[in-house]
């Protein structure tokens, strides 16, 4: 996905605290014109009162940690606060305590309907989510997850994605037992046996360790 879009629209929304997905920070280096004239002193994204971005450690949300450095080069500067969800995320940014967010677009969509003063910049990344399963767990499929554990972050598009594939497997969501739980949490909820299966993100959605990979994003998708 090419995304078209300049330094200076995107810092003109950030200094109008009004953003929701930022792009990528590689994507943003990668952009040939010049930057705007660095804010004056106290000015929003001066060194005295930066951009703050909401952010996670997500293999999607990673680029945005990368954001400090590559604005400081031009004389604006973002400091990046971590979130562990959407929700807390959203919650930050209406509240005022941070100017952007990087958000899932459900908790996007959730802002938009509610009737909030917010756009969405760009978008981050699309896919990755999986179902994952211990090795020996016994679970080869969706409708095997029936009276099982099952993590994942409600309210996120993750929650979307179990919900769908329980309805496509002919499962209701009561025949499971969903519990939340922040994303870097379940990989070592999973390893410890404390739930049967988890609605990941990358790159738990790939790592060789987690061999059962149901429902992938693309196949969700169809």
């Amino acid at each position: 996905m090419h995304l078209h879009i300049s330094r200076r629209t995107l810092l003109k929304a950030l200094g109008a605290q009004s953003a929701i997905a930022l792009l990528s920070s590689p994507l943003l280096a990668k952009v040939n014109l010049p930057w705007p004239a660095k804010p004056a002193a106290k000015a929003k994204g001066s060194s005295e009162n930066p951009i703050v971005l909401g952010s996670i450690k997500i293999l999607g949300f990673v680029p945005s940690y990368d954001l400090p450095d590559i604005a400081r080069a031009a004389g604006w500067y973002v400091k990046v606060l971590d979130f562990p969800s959407s929700s807390q995320r959203a919650a930050a940014l209406m509240q005022g305590s941070i100017d952007i967010a990087m958000l899932g677009w459900n908790a996007t969509t959730k802002l938009s309907s509610e009737g909030r003063p917010v756009v969405v910049v760009a978008n981050a990344f699309g896919g990755g989510q999986a179902i994952i399963a211990k090795k020996d767990s016994g679970i080869a499929a969706i409708r095997d997850l029936k009276g099982k554990k099952v993590a994942t972050l409600l309210g996120s598009m993750n929650d979307i994605h179990l919900l769908s594939q329980l309805s496509n497997a002919g499962l209701k969501a009561e025949e499971v037992q969903i519990l939340q739980m922040n994303l870097p949490d379940m990989p070592i909820a999973l390893a410890r046996g404390d739930i049967d299966a988890m609605v990941g993100d990358e790159p738990n959605s790939s790592v060789e360790r987690w061999p059962r990979l149901l429902g992938q994003y693309s196949r969700f998708l169809k």
